[in-house]
């Protein structure tokens, strides 16, 4: 079974292991320094971390601090205490070590000395010239070192070859006086390997090279050297693998199952539990894909993380009512899983905690619990609906993300958030009422929500993340109360049936691909503290007719209105300096457009594939500088560029020479309109080119229907 990550699940930082110093007989501290000897064994004890490798490692650690000092050694390595002669001695390994990060060397050594001031601790000194490591070290003086491992990322300086450390182990002296020995005790009874522990009399299941299969018993006790030893725990990983195995029963001694014990056992279906266990460890059943039920202990009171990972047989669980904990990814993947009922206890759900639980119709949640963590639903594509209790105050990134056939959610009203995809991909989604007192919703909030038909959005809201309500196609109505309210990038792009949207009038800015391709939007009203369009804003509006751009836009930028196909008019404001580049490429309806005096700069294809356009009227005295193909594929023979008068050659001999007509904008005098039952007003702008929608006082630029341009006099 491949291990599936969860989407945005956290990586494991730290791994911890517990090396115990366990001797052959009756054991002794050591009393008198004299009596530390050369030839002491220290047998490095294995462990397994998290993704099931097998390494060694000795414990080390210096002034409370971690001295960043690892090492890598091959299954069976002593590491002995050798006499220097001096008062001091070595620790030196037998078979080579493997420093990280350092290559390789035989016969590395570590040099130490005997530290009279404590006879029960042989103090190392590290020596840094040969690399690498760390692990942290607590010495109590009970003979046993619990070390926590750090990644190899905190490794020393190598380029310091002063650096150096010390770090203490404590020695148990064996029966006889004489060695002081670290060593694992094992027998194999049965076919099963146990580990042993001399003083406590107790024995652990523990791995034996994934040999197990069939059906297994464990026993209560096994006998050892004429001494009985009863059997209390089921070892990390000790039934790892072992897809042969396909039951197992368990005797009631037995109070601790560790991280790993069965996972993936593909075939096994199914486990007696002890009643004395009271947790189950990391990944403990992961991947035991023909698992359909299991009966958990009344004293169970946390699952370990990944606890029942892809059991995807899995059927029902019956959860005792003292669970106060689930681990992250719990029962992710259970694809059998059709209904979950919690205790009253909980009060929260880790990470991914029920995620691609495809059959889970109905879960009932506890009224304590106040918070779901991230991905915690996601992909239950059977959930239709789901109560959630008062005290949730945000959902997290991707909650119930790819909840396909959720109909319907009433969120409580203490919710002040929705994370990043929170409800991304739920296609059945129609409605839902938003709390009063919310205040953003994340990226991709809304993503995919493809029955999505409407949404108010209250007043308390300040943000709309990155493609917010992308792809929600059907989203036909929007309302908007927040005059605060900002809009994301992409917010509300594809929304293919958004035929119009009042943006409140405390709107700035629309960020980039803000209404791309709403190809049913016919009007946009911009407010008119509006400043700033991002590239894209409109790109693909195929149904917008007019747009009027505020007095405070400057410049647009790149493909604005690009392919808005029905777009026959543009008001550019009078202080609009630059077009970026294909601002209105492809929009073909368009025919007739006014660049004002302040016109400077014209990106690239800006109005290329405007096949429609007819008339060009450019304000500008001085020459705009144009980037290239500016009016490509427009009809260079019919379409009438009008420029300033006096600066027609200017115009002539740059890129407007792409226009075959061009035609000084006679405006000099001040006339009234020939007199015709035909004539039409067609445009009115002032006279730096701002257009006005009646006439306004002043001098007044018209347009008619035959083309002529006149002033006007507005008294």
């Amino acid at each position: 079974m491949e291990r599936k990550t969860c989407f945005y699940k956290c990586v494991v930082a730290f791994v911890v292991m517990i090396c115990s110093i366990i001797t052959m007989s009756a054991q002794t501290k050591v009393t008198n320094a004299n009596q530390l000897k050369a030839g002491c064994v220290i047998k490095i004890y294995p462990y397994s971390d998290y993704y099931g490798d097998r390494d060694y490692a000795l414990a080390c650690s210096g002034d409370g601090q971690p001295l960043d000092i690892y090492k890598n050694v091959g299954s069976g390595d002593e590491w002995t205490l050798e006499d220097a002669g001096d008062g001091s001695c070595y620790v030196k390994n037998n078979n080579g070590c493997y420093w990280a990060y350092q290559g390789s060397s035989d016969d590395e050594e570590m040099k130490c000395t005997i530290d009279k001031s404590s006879a029960v601790k042989v103090r190392l000194t590290w020596d840094s010239k040969n690399g690498g490591v760390c692990f942290w070290n607590d010495i109590d003086g009970s003979g046993l070192i619990d070390c926590h491992y750090f990644y190899w990322w905190a490794y020393p300086d190598e380029d310091d070859p002063s650096f150096t450390g010390t770090f203490d182990i404590a020695l148990l002296k064996e029966g006889n006086g004489s060695d002081f020995v670290q060593k694992e005790m094992t027998t194999v009874v049965d076919g099963i390997k146990y580990s042993l522990d001399a003083n406590q009399k107790t024995a652990k299941v523990i791995a034996n090279n994934h040999s197990y299969s069939g059906d297994i018993d464990i026993p209560a006790n096994i006998t050892y050297d004429n001494v009985v030893y009863k059997i209390n725990a089921l070892g990390f990983g000790c039934f790892a693998d072992c897809e042969g195995l396909k039951s197992i029963k368990l005797p009631d001694g037995i109070t601790s199952i560790e991280g790993r014990c069965f996972n993936n056992c593909e075939n096994l279906q199914s486990v007696d539990l002890p009643s004395g266990i009271t947790s189950l460890g990391v990944e403990c059943f992961a991947g035991c894909e023909g698992l359909k039920s299991i009966k958990l202990p009344d004293g169970i009171t946390s699952l370990g993380e990944s606890c029942f990972y892809f059991c995807s047989s899995l059927t029902s669980i019956d959860l005792p009512s003292n669970i106060r904990s689930f681990g992250e990814s719990c029962f992710e993947s259970c694809y059998g899983l059709t209904h979950v009922s919690l205790a009253e206890g909980i009060t929260s759900l880790g990470v991914c905690c029920f995620s691609d639980c495809s059959s889970l119709t109905s879960i009932d949640l506890p009224s304590g619990i106040t918070s779901l963590g991230s991905s915690c639903f996601s992909g239950c594509s059977s959930l239709k609906s789901i109560d959630l209790p008062s005290g949730i105050t945000s959902l997290e990134l991707g909650c119930f993300s790819d909840c396909s056939s959720l109909t319907s959610i009433e969120l409580p009203s203490g919710i002040t958030s929705l994370g990043e995809s929170c409800f991304s991909g739920c296609s059945s989604l129609k409605s839902i009422d938003l709390p009063s007192g919310i205040t953003s919703l994340g990226g991709s909030c809304f993503e995919y929500c493809s029955s999505l038909t409407s949404i108010s959005l209250p007043e308390s809201l300040t943000s709309l993340g990155v493609r917010c309500f992308y792809d929600c196609i059907s989203l036909a109505n929007v309302h908007l109360s927040s005059d605060k309210i900002s809009l994301g990038n992409g917010c509300f792009e594809c929304c293919r049936s958004l035929k119009s949207i009042d943006l409140p009038s405390g709107i700035t800015s629309l960020g980039d691909w803000c209404f791309r391709d709403c190809s049913s939007l016919t009007k946009i009203s911009l407010p008119e503290r509006l400043t700033s369009l991002g590239g894209e804003c409109f790109e693909g509006c195929s149904s917008l007719k007019t747009i009027s751009l505020p007095s405070g836009i400057t410049s647009l930028d790149y493909s604005c209105f690009k392919d808005c196909s029905s777009l026959i008019e543009v008001s550019l404001p009078s202080g609009i300096t630059s077009l970026g580049d294909w601002c209105f490429l492809g929009c073909s309806s368009l025919k007739s457009i006014n660049l004002p005096e302040s016109i400077n700069s014209l990106g690239s294809s800006c109005f290329g594939d405007c096949k429609g356009l007819a008339s060009v009227y450019v304000y500008a005295e001085q020459l705009p500088t144009m980037g290239y193909t500016v009016f490509e594929n427009c009809d260079a023979n019919n379409c009438i560029l009008y420029v300033p008068k006096g600066t027609i050659d200017m115009y002539r001999q740059s890129d407007f020479g792409y226009f075959k007509n061009i035609v000084e904008l006679d405006a000099t005098g001040i006339n009234n309109p020939a007199a015709s039952t035909n004539l039409k007003e067609v445009y009115r702008y002032t006279t730096n080119g701002r257009r006005l929608l009646t006439p306004t006082k002043g001098i007044n630029v018209v347009k008619y229907s035959n083309g002529m341009v006149k002033k006007e006099l507005v008294k």
